[in-house]
């Protein structure tokens, strides 16, 4: 699976992206995607979130000089991995119809930007938060009328549903 680590603040349940500060990154530099501030805000939380942006499976291709910025390739079970020189794999007898470049485009194009995960994490957050307060609304408004309670149900039937805030 290959994750991708976004450096979020959260103000008043708001998130801000964070852009990647690094050794080459000075402080007026911007990063595209990003802002160049820091939460001024003291109140204001930084978070690692860390998002599940794709999967490989078994004989695909990585690190032919896709992006690859704070992204990191962790792997579930056991696998052999097989390192080619990129150069050499490069080579025009290795590379019939620039393949491999082909490959390295494809990657970029279906792999998510940072940008476009940090939009698509925060529509998932205010999705998550509206449902929670719908349900709560609804529960509120019509209470049970049936007097089952969670301890008559088995444990070995039982499933929750964990709070992923």
């Amino acid at each position: 699976m290959i994750l991708q680590c976004l450096t979020v603040s959260k103000v008043k349940g708001d998130f801000q992206l964070l852009p990647i500060l690094s050794d080459d990154n000075k402080p007026g530099k911007v990063e595209a995607g990003g802002t160049n501030e820091r939460p001024t805000d003291p109140s204001a939380v930084v978070e690692h979130r860390f998002i599940d942006v794709g999967t490989f499976s078994c004989g695909a291709a990585f690190g032919l000089g896709e992006t690859m910025q704070h992204r990191m390739v962790v792997a579930r079970t056991r696998v052999q991995c097989l390192a080619i020189p990129r150069d050499w794999l490069f080579e025009r007898r290795q590379n019939v119809g620039n393949t491999w470049q082909r490959v390295r485009m494809q990657l970029d194009m279906t792999v998510p930007s940072r940008s476009r995960l940090f939009e698509m994490f925060v529509r998932e957050h205010r999705w998550r938060r509206y449902r929670k307060a719908l349900v709560q609304e609804f529960v509120r408004r019509n209470p049970r009328q049936n007097p089952t309670r969670l301890a008559d149900v088995p444990i070995m039937c039982r499933v929750e549903q964990g709070d992923s805030e």
